[in-house]
Order: structure tokens, then C-alpha cells, then sequence
């Protein structure tokens, strides 16, 4: 069986960049060379191109985003890197000025998107992470939220709400499914069945603060240093959502670690020197468990 799921990986692999060199003739950029990176949640290349420029691209799997996730994205990202001074990767336009291009392949019987960014160095903030670097995380989080709060966003913009547990386009009741029943039990499905209906009525009560754009996914994955600077990648879980959700959302990737007490209170310290809201601990917490629950139904699909 694992034999069979890594040959599949690696045929979605070729695919892709055959699908990645089919849509390249839209934009103003010649292969030097094209590289596979890493398969997460869509599947990213290196380009460099004749003149050495590099490049990232991203192929979006259908699971978890549609069209209008990625125009939010783009937005977004766009919006940040031309009025904040968070360091973000910078999207590429194709020859007609869009950002995201859909490409009818030969080697996909579903149309792909894609996307083209400008190469942004760094390296993985995960298991490195220091006091101060939660500090200048808070402060980035609050810089973007401020100016978050600010933005008319155009009515062209799509962007998904956090108001549920399931709120991923494409998210379903995987869990229910009978091709997922021989990998959990019914004590599984009972408990899933009680607490998503009650995290989505609680969920929901938070839209009573303001909302606005954020991040939507900021990880330690997503989160990367280059010469003492924090820099911030992967707009795609953007969304529209409160200050809360995107603390959570953070907070949750440092849960179980032994300073997680220090970490918290050092990001919340700096975030609120900059944007002082009513945070309160009840609601980080439930954006938390919301967080744990949509991975335990996402996980088996």
C-alpha cells in the first residue's frame, strides 16, 4: 500500500509540472529550470528563469480552495506587501495582469489554478522560535490587522468566513463517509456529531466583533526569519474573521509546548502594543478546540 501511495504522489508530481509548463506560455518568464519543492496542502516548484531570477509556484489542489480563495489571497497578499511593512512574498502577473491562471490540461481531467510569486528567502521559524521572536510576531499580526480594519475591500472579493468548524471550500462531513468508517468508531462519530453543532453555535457569536481580512493559517510553517527578520507567506486560508480567530489559529500550533504560557503572553504583549483589543481567553480557547475538531474530520479525507 505504501508502495502504491508514493507512486500516485510521484505521478501527481510529473503531472503537475507538465501542467506548470503548460501555463508558463502566459507569462513573460523562460525556463531554466523547474524543480519540485514540497506537496502540503498544494504542491509548490522552484523556476528559475534564463536570468537567474527564482520564482515559487503554487498548483492548488481542489480539497481545500476554490477560485475565490485564491483572488482573496492575491488581494490581500497585494494589499499587505503595498501598505505594511510585513515582508510577503510579491505574486507575479501573467501577461494579461491576472494572478491566478486557470489552465485546461492535457494531464488533468479538472482545470488547475495557478499562481507565480517572486522568490522570498528564509527558513522555517519552526522549533527555533525564541521569546522575541513571538514578539515581533504579535507586532506583524497587529500591524496587518490594523490595516485589515481599515480596507474597503472591493465587492469582486469572495472572501470565506470562519463562522463554522468546516469552513474550508470543499470541507464535508468526512467522518460520516463509509470509506472512513475503518479508521475510526462509533464513539468517534457520536462525539463529532455533538461538538461540531456546538462549537458552530458559539462560532458564530464572535461575528459580533468586528471583522475584517486576516491570515487565516499563520504556523510555524508559514512563518519564516532571513537576517533577523520575520517574514510571512501563505495567504490562502485568507479570510473574512476577527482578531480572535487569527490569535487562535496562531496559538494553536504551540499548545502543548512546555513555554506556551511565555509565548503567549510575550505575542499578546506586543499585539496589543500596537492594537490594543479585548482578547479574551474564552474565545482563543474555543478558536482552538474549533481548529483541533476541523483537522480531526480533515485529516481522513
Amino acid at each position: 500500500m505504501k508502495r502504491f501511495e508514493e507512486l500516485t504522489r510521484l505521478g501527481r508530481i510529473r503531472r503537475c509540472k507538465k501542467i506548470i509548463e503548460e501555463g508558463l506560455v502566459f507569462y513573460d518568464l523562460k525556463i531554466k529550470s523547474l524543480s519540485f519543492l514540497e506537496e502540503a496542502t498544494n504542491i509548490f516548484y522552484k523556476l528559475v528563469d534564463e536570468n537567474n531570477n527564482k520564482y515559487a509556484i503554487k498548483i492548488y489542489q481542489e480539497l481545500s480552495s476554490n477560485l475565490d480563495d485564491a483572488l482573496t489571497e492575491i488581494y490581500f497578499l497585494n494589499e499587505i506587501a503595498s501598505h505594511t511593512d510585513i515582508i510577503v512574498p510579491k505574486a507575479y502577473a501573467s501577461k494579461t495582469g491576472e494572478f491566478v491562471t486557470v489552465i485546461e490540461s492535457q494531464y488533468d481531467t479538472i482545470p488547475k489554478r495557478m499562481a507565480v510569486y517572486e522568490w522570498m528567502d528564509g527558513k522555517d521559524i519552526d522549533e527555533k522560535e525564541e521569546i522575541e521572536h513571538f514578539e515581533k510576531i504579535g507586532a506583524m499580526m497587529a500591524t496587518m490587522h490594523q490595516y485589515s480594519k481599515s480596507l474597503q475591500v472591493p465587492a469582486h472579493i469572495k472572501a470565506k468566513k470562519i463562522d463554522k468548524v468546516l469552513y474550508f471550500a470543499g470541507d464535508d462531513y468526512y467522518y460520516k463517509m463509509p470509506k472512513h468508517q475503518d479508521k475510526i468508531n462509533s464513539r468517534y462519530i457520536k462525539l463529532m456529531d455533538f461538538v461540531i453543532p456546538y462549537l458552530d453555535k458559539r462560532l458564530i457569536k464572535l461575528y459580533d466583533e468586528d471583522t475584517y481580512l486576516i491570515h487565516g493559517d499563520m504556523n510555524p510553517f508559514n512563518i519564516k526569519y532571513h537576517k533577523d527578520e520575520i517574514r510571512l507567506l501563505d495567504f490562502e486560508d485568507t479570510a473574512m474573521a476577527t482578531a480572535t480567530h487569527d490569535i487562535g489559529i496562531f496559538l494553536f500550533s504551540y499548545q502543548y509546548e512546555k513555554n506556551y504560557e511565555s509565548y503567549k503572553e510575550a505575542f499578546l504583549k506586543s499585539y496589543r502594543s500596537i492594537l490594543d483589543v479585548d482578547i479574551k481567553e474564552d474565545d482563543i480557547e474555543l478558536v482552538m478546540m474549533a481548529r483541533h475538531v476541523n483537522f480531526l474530520n480533515y485529516i481522513l479525507e
